[in-house]
């Protein structure tokens, strides 16, 4: 009963869990976004969707959340939130899918590659080897975690050109 491309799309997140689910495990943000990206990029691709417009909808879902009530940060464990601060679980589109979908774009941006492929083939071995927290520090070039989040907040408050010069950098 889906609609088309609904489907494709949907099928190249779920089939993306399949992979990521190969390596130990990492933030829900990461979990979700990477599937959401790579449905994106994959389906702009094939020429179902398209990648820009679809990440430009994400952005203004991320940036929908209200100031201070929740962050990226905030979803690195849904069952945290589901537990602790389940009123937080009404963003979890916004924040697990839509805002760690341009997490990615900008983990892959600041990568030596730029390079989706080099992404999915490199990234994930690095959390294999050395956990989530320094492959993401490592792979995008931040000096810690805590650089990858200010970096990304920074993101969020970016024009829409910016951000749009953001995407067109990465690569296949």
């Amino acid at each position: 009963g889906f609609p088309m491309p609904y489907l494709y799309t949907r099928g190249i997140h779920e089939y993306s869990h399949v992979y990521q689910r190969a390596f130990p495990a990492t933030p829900t943000w990461l979990t979700e976004g990477g599937a959401e990206f790579l449905a994106f990029y994959i389906g702009d691709q094939h020429k179902w969707i398209d990648f820009e417009k679809s990440m430009k909808e994400s952005m203004r879902m991320a940036r929908s959340v209200k100031k201070g009530e929740a962050s990226l940060i905030d979803f690195e464990d849904v069952s945290k939130i589901e537990n602790e601060r389940p009123h937080l679980k009404k963003y979890y589109r916004h924040l697990a899918y839509d805002a760690g979908a341009w997490a990615v774009a900008l983990l892959i941006h600041r990568s030596e590659s730029r390079s989706v492929k080099q992404f999915v083939m490199n990234f994930y071995p690095m959390v294999d080897k050395n956990g989530w927290q320094s492959a993401v520090s490592k792979y995008g070039g931040f000096d810690s975690i805590t650089g990858f989040y200010d970096e990304f907040n920074s993101l969020l408050k970016r024009t829409e050109i910016e951000q749009g010069l953001l995407l067109r950098s990465i690569k296949p």
